[in-house]
C-alpha cells in the first residue's frame, strides 16, 4: 500500500472544500465520536469540520490550544514535555491527542501543531505535526509546507482531514 505522505502530495489543497463531507460520512458510517486539539490551524481545522450539515451527531467539539498553557490544562500535555522537546513536536501533539481523547472519551482524536510564521529564532516555518487517534490506534506524521501563513494553515487542515479520511478507509 502507498505511503500517506505519497498520497497526499497527489492530492490538491483545494479539495479543503469536500473532504470534510467525506470524512462526515466515514465518522458517521462507523458510529463514531470526533474531538480535535488544534494549535497552528487556530480553529480552522473545527470550522471546516462544522460546515458539514448535522456536524453535531459526530463531532463533539475542538479546543485552539495556540498557548502552551491551554495545551498544558485544557488537553492534558505534561509541561515537561513541552520543556524537553518543544510545543512543536510530535510528543506534543500525542499528547494533546490523547489528552482530549480521554477527557471527552471519543474514539477519534485529531491534534495539530507546527510553525505557521512568521519566522522567529530557530523555528522552521512550514514544520507541522498532526497525530491523530482512532481508538487505541495512533499515527503521526510530520510535513514541511510552504508559503504564506495562510496558506499553511490551510495545508494543515487539509492534511490532517486527509490523514484522517485515509485511515478510516484503509484501516478500521
Amino acid at each position: 500500500m502507498a505511503d500517506f505522505k505519497d498520497i497526499l502530495m497527489q492530492k490538491e489543497v483545494k479539495n479543503l472544500d469536500a473532504i470534510p463531507f467525506k470524512v462526515a460520512d466515514l465518522i458517521k458510517e462507523k458510529k463514531y465520536q470526533l474531538v480535535i486539539a488544534e494549535s497552528i490551524t487556530g480553529g480552522d481545522l473545527s470550522a471546516n469540520i462544522v460546515r458539514v450539515p448535522g456536524a453535531s451527531d459526530f463531532f463533539v467539539g475542538g479546543i485552539v490550544a495556540y498557548s502552551n498553557l491551554i495545551k498544558v490544562r485544557e488537553c492534558l500535555v505534561n509541561p515537561q514535555t513541552i520543556q524537553r522537546y518543544g510545543a512543536v513536536s510530535a510528543q506534543v501533539t500525542m499528547e494533546m491527542a490523547k489528552g482530549v481523547q480521554h477527557k471527552y472519551q471519543t474514539q477519534i482524536a485529531l491534534a495539530t501543531t507546527g510553525f505557521a510564521g512568521p519566522k522567529r529564532e530557530m523555528e522552521k516555518v512550514g514544520l507541522v505535526y498532526i497525530t491523530l487517534l482512532i481508538e487505541q490506534q495512533e499515527y503521526s506524521k510530520n510535513f514541511i509546507f510552504s508559503g504564506e501563513r495562510t496558506d499553511i494553515i490551510k495545508q494543515t487542515s487539509f492534511a490532517a482531514l486527509e490523514l484522517l479520511r485515509y485511515y478510516l478507509e484503509n484501516f478500521k
